[in-house]
């Protein structure tokens, strides 16, 4: 069998013991480049250990370092098994020619995928996993010892009853009361180890059994058609935005409850949701981050006045995202835009993606946001603003508006 891996490197270490002879020989050897066979072939004594060393580059993505018995016997499962390690797939060829891209393959295994040799060859081994019948390059794979650590190092732990019904009990001892009993074919998830029992999760909730009294299943991925390779990716990007809002959802709320802990002098806020004065403190830093802590309030009054406003919506978020009103906020569509979403909204309030970013008082914008919650206003019931230099374009003054000056904004009503 000729498979190879990138980088091998074996440490021998003889340790002999005679009976009446107080003696330690130790003998070490390096080798590079050998191939797993001829490792195996080495003549080796008992308790002879060999420690091999997978470096991965490139495009790898496993770097594990396991020490492996040579007289230890594979386990009669994996005898006939090989892993995958290479990221971001092995490709399954439909035959050995060697003309073969990726374009052609019949299914591909994603790194920690197992499949079950049908035949070996010199360059390539034909397996067989889950809907995939093909050819894969004997130096992508880990055979034998090196599968079967690689499998019970990162596959996922299966229980199954020895006997033919097994009890699970409530708590670590035998005298506890029983939680639910399972027959031979249930499938336990291992959860953890507590001295000689195992916690185990069942249909009935979470308990206990005797380690000694199930047999452990290594569960890898099967390699995958296309289709299914398709539909993983599909999933994996939903399963990622969703961790990803869940991530952003925890940095705000985190943020807000510290905020209304520092500036709500006792009061929850409880009537607004955590989202609600997140959006409220992100409008104040995008239009006055780096205005004086009295512009800051004013823009959140100027929000504020519009909820209660009949010209305009009814919440924070649809104010704030309404179409034609804070340039640049808005998709159109009663939504954030990108560059507000990526650069306001979902990053911690500290973070500064423009100019003036240098001039930002986040901890300003989330204390006005608070305060003028609390009912602190100094604009009175004011609607709109525009910058001094807008102002002075438009001749603001001309038009005998109520204008109420702070910093570089003017605040008015039409």
């Amino acid at each position: 069998m000729n498979f190879r891996v990138r980088r091998l490197t074996a440490l021998i270490l003889v340790l002999c013991l005679a009976i009446g002879i107080s003696a330690c020989k130790k003998t070490s050897e390096s080798k590079d480049n050998q191939s797993l066979k001829s490792q195996n072939e080495q003549t080796t004594q008992s308790d002879e250990i060999t420690e091999i060393t997978i470096e991965l580059n490139d495009n790898e993505v496993l770097g594990e370092s396991f020490e492996v018995s040579e007289d230890e016997l594979v386990e009669e499962y994996y005898q006939d098994k090989v892993v995958s390690y290479l990221s971001p797939y092995v490709p399954v060829y439909p035959d050995m020619n060697e003309d073969n891209t990726d374009a052609n393959k019949v299914g591909l295994m994603l790194p920690k995928s197992i499949a079950t040799i049908v035949e070996v060859y010199d360059e390539y081994t034909k397996i067989q996993s889950g809907n995939v019948e093909g050819y894969i390059k004997n130096e992508s794979v880990l055979f034998g010892k090196e599968a079967e650590v690689m499998a019970k190092k990162y596959g996922s732990k299966e229980l199954t009853p020895k006997a033919q019904e097994l009890q699970v009990r409530k708590v670590a001892y035998e005298g506890s009361s029983i939680l639910t009993t399972v027959t031979a074919s249930s499938t336990l998830k291992y959860i953890s180890e507590y001295k000689e029992w195992t916690l185990v999760q069942t249909d009935a909730g979470y308990g206990y059994v005797l380690t000694e009294e199930v047999d452990i299943k290594y569960v890898l991925k099967s390699a995958m058609t296309a289709d299914e390779y398709q539909a993983y990716l599909d999933a994996e990007a939903v399963r990622i935005a969703a961790e990803l809002e869940r991530q952003r959802k925890v940095m705000r709320e985190t943020a807000v409850k510290a905020a209304i802990a520092k500036y709500g002098q006792g009061n929850t806020l409880s009537n607004y949701s955590y989202d609600e004065i997140w959006l409220l403190a992100c409008i104040i830093k995008y239009e006055s981050g780096w205005e004086p802590y009295e512009g800051k309030l004013a823009v959140a009054n100027v929000v504020l006045n519009r909820v209660k406003h009949a010209q305009f919506p009814s919440s924070i978020k649809t104010v704030v995202y309404q179409r034609n009103q804070f340039s640049g906020v808005s998709d159109g569509y009663g939504g954030p835009s990108w560059y507000f979403s990526s650069n306001f909204y979902n990053v911690p309030m500290s973070a500064g993606a423009y100019n003036y970013a240098s001039l930002v008082h986040p901890e300003e914008c989330m204390r006005a946001a608070i305060e003028a919650l609390l009912g602190i206003n100094n604009i009175g019931n004011r609607l709109y603003f525009m910058s001094s230099s807008a102002a002075a374009k438009h001749n603001l003054t001309s038009y005998g508006k109520d204008i109420h000056v702070i910093g570089n904004h003017w605040f008015y009503n039409r």
